[in-house]
């Protein structure tokens, strides 16, 4: 009788240790300072890097990558959706339907990134061999061909990768909930 419940309670120990390791092996170890893409400052004396994220207003990013961008509006539901489309980047401000305020005053929910001109605070970039970002913080969610990394249930960093294996695409996300 002893022997079975020595045999029983080591099985299920060995049960709850696979449970937590294989939990902690497909865990993530990105910081939330990942949260956002930076760029060298352009223009005056060069110096500096700007910082992008979720949460600023469109209008900053106007303020520092110019006017040169197509804007596009969209109603879903309850929201009003305002993308800034610049060359190999799109951000993606989101304001109640109800809000008269300006597009530019959209708080940022999205960016999307296909410049090589952006990076991560952790420097990487378009081009940059998928297997660095792994070997720093773990494969991520996989979907497809892009590996999602949550910070919580509303917030996320993904990064779509090509058939060779080099990140084709950034993205920094908030859920938009309507």
């Amino acid at each position: 009788m002893k022997h079975l419940f020595q045999t029983i309670f080591c099985g299920a120990l060995l049960l709850v240790a696979l449970v937590f390791a294989g939990g902690t092996a497909s865990a993530h170890t990105m910081p939330d300072s990942e949260w956002g893409l930076l760029c060298d400052a352009v223009g005056g004396d060069g110096a500096g890097v700007i910082e992008f994220g979720v949460g600023m207003p469109l209008q900053y990013v106007e303020d520092f990558l110019g006017s040169g961008f197509d804007e596009e509006e969209k109603a879903i539901e309850s929201l009003r959706l305002v993308y800034y489309k610049y060359p190999g980047i799109t951000f993606c401000g989101e304001m109640q339907k109800s809000d008269k305020r300006p597009p530019d005053e959209a708080p940022i929910v999205f960016i999307e990134c296909r410049s090589t001109e952006f990076r991560t605070p952790s420097g990487f970039c378009i081009g940059d061999a998928f297997e660095e970002v792994e070997a720093m913080y773990g494969r991520g969610e996989v979907i497809g061909s892009k590996h999602v990394y949550w910070f919580d249930e509303a917030r996320n960093v993904s990064f779509t990768v090509d058939e060779v294996g080099l990140i084709e695409e950034i993205g920094v996300h908030q859920v938009i909930f309507g």
